[in-house]
């Protein structure tokens, strides 16, 4: 397989204008030009690098701080976390009581409509036991 320094040099500029390929599906990939500059992204990491090495007593500071500062943003996602379950725990739990107590009152309604008892209502209307 060439590396891309060589499919950069057997293309001329004007058969990479016209989109003329060597063989069908034959591309250069990622954009060529940024193979020129990957000795500047070396330049700026070693710089980065040289700079921490300078101001080490500040870049010790800074550092220590971002991860705790990490630290307590992982500490608060977890409790927000915890909290949202808890509240749709809590939701479901009411609506799964709500829907048995839906399924009771219906049962007791037909068996009473069935076998011709009365029941009794609460204040909302709904059957809860025989008179």
């Amino acid at each position: 397989m060439p590396s891309w320094s060589w499919v950069a040099r057997t293309r001329t500029p004007v058969q990479v204008e016209q989109g003329v390929d060597d063989a069908p599906g034959d591309h250069p990939g990622p954009d060529v030009v940024a193979v020129d500059r990957l000795p500047g992204i070396g330049d700026a990491i070693g710089d980065f690098f040289n700079t921490i090495s300078n101001h080490a007593d500040d870049a010790d500071t800074f550092f220590n701080d971002l991860l705790h500062a990490v630290e307590y943003l992982i500490r608060a996602i977890t409790v927000l976390v915890a909290m949202a379950g808890l509240a749709f725990d809590v939701g479901q739990t009411m609506v799964d009581r709500r829907r048995q107590q839906d399924t009771s009152d219906a049962a007791a309604l037909a068996r009473s409509v069935r076998t011709g008892t009365v029941l009794c209502r609460r204040s909302g209307g709904e059957p809860v036991r025989r008179c």
